[in-house]
C-alpha cells in the first residue's frame, strides 16, 4: 500500500483549508453579512431551544441576549398587491417559513385598543397611524391577512455589524417567561 509522505499531506490539508476559508469569505462578500454575537451564546445549544422553556432554562443554555425588546401590538394586518404569490417552505423544525415572493406590501400594528400605532412597508401610501381599525377598513379595504399577536419579550442573541446584513437569532418568551419560539433568519438590509 502506497502512502504519502507527510509533506504532501501537510499541503493537501492546507489546499483544503484555504478552499473552505475562500467560500465561506466568498459567501460573506457576496451577501455582505456582519454579525455580532452575545459572548454565551452556542449555536448548537440555541437548537436545543423548545417551546415552554423557562427564560432562565435559556439563560443557562445559551447565557444572556444582547438585547432585551418587547412586542406590544395585539393585531397586525398585512396588506399586499393582489397576486402576491406566498411561498411557504417548512424550516429545519417543521415550521413554516412564510415569506413573499413580490416585496411589495405594508404592515398596520394595532394596539390592544385597536388603533394603529405603526406602519411599515412600501405598499400603501397613507398615514393610518392614530386610526381606529373602523376607520381604517373605509380607506384601504379588508386587510390581505390579519396575523393576532400576543405580547412578547424578545432575546436578541445576535445583532447587525456594520453592514446590517446579519444571522438573526432570537428567542421568544410569553407573559409567564416561558419560550414561545425561537428566530433564525438571516435579515438582509
Amino acid at each position: 500500500m502506497h502512502q504519502n509522505p507527510p509533506r504532501r499531506n501537510s499541503l493537501l490539508t492546507l489546499a483544503l483549508v484555504a478552499v473552505v476559508l475562500v467560500s465561506c469569505s466568498h459567501r460573506r462578500a457576496v451577501f455582505n453579512e456582519e454579525t455580532r454575537v452575545s459572548a454565551g451564546y452556542s449555536a448548537t445549544h440555541f437548537y436545543e431551544i423548545t417551546p415552554g422553556m423557562s427564560l432562565s432554562e435559556v439563560r443557562a443554555l445559551i447565557g444572556e441576549p444582547l438585547a432585551v425588546s418587547t412586542q406590544r401590538w395585539a393585531e397586525v394586518w398585512s396588506y399586499r398587491p393582489p397576486h402576491t404569490e406566498l411561498i411557504e417552505p417548512r424550516g429545519k423544525r417543521g415550521d413554516v417559513l412564510k415569506y413573499s415572493i413580490n416585496a411589495i406590501g405594508t404592515l398596520l400594528y394595532f394596539s390592544e385598543s385597536g388603533i394603529v400605532l405603526g406602519t411599515s412597508g412600501n405598499y400603501l401610501s397613507n398615514n393610518l397611524t392614530g386610526l381606529k381599525k373602523r376607520e381604517v377598513i373605509p380607506l384601504v379595504g379588508e386587510p390581505t391577512e390579519r396575523d393576532l399577536t400576543q405580547f412578547e419579550i424578545i432575546y436578541h442573541y445576535t445583532r447587525p455589524g456594520r453592514s446590517g446584513t446579519y444571522k438573526m437569532r432570537q428567542v421568544h418568551f410569553n407573559e409567564a417567561n416561558k419560550v414561545v419560539s425561537t428566530v433564525a433568519d438571516i435579515y438582509y438590509d
